[in-house]
């Protein structure tokens, strides 16, 4: 490039990926699997293995090796370094040469004529592919997958250099697309989202390919996504749920620091799935906030059974009056899911696997702000 484009991060595009000494940059060893896992998922006849590591000039920490195969044969190397402040997911060279057809599947496959079966019946095939994906249905990500290469169709979205031949769009294809977005149960917003997005890879990646994003977006998606297309009341009303999700945890804490030394430990949680913002995790309670899928955020909150005996009857009182009383005019957004669960058990469930992921943390209880009543 001539000129440095803005949006762009300043690398050495030629072979990079391919280099140990131009290795791709990404922020983490599981940045690194997922970032494989995209350039496989680019053909069903790829597949690698993790070879090992090794340092490289201008790398104070080691750099990873990925070897590919592409049909069972050896396809290219992929140099990883993990821990690079932030995720350059450009595509590798090699792999954007994969539209075009191996020479030796062609000569492979010029020797066979293919020919129907006798007695071969249409109706009978389409429904044996229709019991096929019965007995094997595609996951929730290849549903994902589908249906953002078809929006993608849709607007006639293709990225430079692939031969992707677009096709017209008409009232069935616009229909199945419908479907596809109500078999998921997801907002008719994520066609917006998809675009959008698609528009910000294209101004950050000096090679764009189409096949990558699509397989790129289900990791990331998450229902908060869609906040900023709904109508600014839905957002000024979900910033309110977050305010009163925050007053409820400073309440939490409050009841934590004075209670006996046993309810004084919560695990807080965020981005566990498609929906989950933040949770609160605590023997005698578990608070939840979480975005639907539409984009707009709820509160949700379970009592364990025996909340009185943990807590002392006045305390548990007070924490019940409190809930509404730091969340007005958002009775709709606020439920409580039950009075009688298990939230110890579900506290040490949660305390284990804090111990092997960062998105659940332990917080010991804290002095509370002095304008915190209870």
């Amino acid at each position: 490039m001539s000129k440095k484009d803005s949006y762009k991060s300043d690398i050495q595009i030629e072979d990079y990926g391919t280099s140990i000494s131009n290795p791709v940059l990404l922020s983490s060893i599981r940045a690194g699997y997922n970032f494989c896992d995209k350039l496989k998922n680019l053909d069903e006849d790829l597949e690698y293995t993790r070879r090992g590591s090794n340092y490289s000039p201008g790398f104070d920490k080691p750099v990873d090796a990925y070897d590919f195969k592409h049909f069972g044969k050896a396809f290219c190397t992929v140099y990883i370094y993990a821990y690079h402040s932030e995720n350059i997911e450009e595509v590798p060279q090699p792999f954007l040469a994969l539209d075009e057809e191996p020479e030796f599947l062609t000569s492979i496959l010029q020797e066979f004529e293919i020919t129907d079966e006798e007695g071969g019946d249409p109706e009978a095939l389409l429904e044996a592919l229709i019991n096929d994906e019965k007995e094997d249905p595609p996951s929730r990500e290849e549903l994902f997958t589908y249906l953002v290469r078809n929006i993608l169709t849709k607007h006639g979205k293709n990225a430079p250099a692939t031969n992707i031949t677009l096709v017209t769009w008409n009232d069935e294809d616009q229909e199945m697309l419908m479907s596809q977005i109500h078999e998921l149960e997801v907002s008719a917003l994520l066609e917006h989202l998809v675009l959008r997005e698609w528009e910000d890879y294209l101004k950050r990646t000096h090679r764009p390919n189409r096949e990558f994003f699509v397989q790129s977006f289900f990791p990331s998606y998450h229902h908060s996504k869609l906040t900023p297309f709904l109508p600014k009341r839905a957002q000024d009303q979900n910033l309110e749920v977050q305010k009163a999700y925050n007053r409820l945890l400073q309440m939490i804490n409050s009841i934590q620091f004075f209670a006996e030394e046993d309810f004084r430990e919560r695990i807080e949680s965020e981005h566990g799935d498609l929906s989950l913002l933040k949770q609160c995790t605590t023997k005698f309670c578990v608070l939840l906030l979480h975005s639907d899928f539409s984009g707009h955020s709820h509160i949700d909150f379970w009592l364990d059974a025996d909340i009185f005996e943990m807590l002392n009857m006045k305390t548990a009182n007070t924490f019940l009056r409190n809930i509404y009383e730091l969340t007005p005019g958002l009775d709709e957004q606020i439920t409580c899911r039950s009075f009688t669960s298990d939230c110890e058990a579900w506290f040490r469930n949660m305390k284990e696997e804090a111990k092997y992921g960062d998105e659940h943390r332990l917080v010991k209880a804290e002095e509370p702000d002095k304008d915190i009543d209870l």
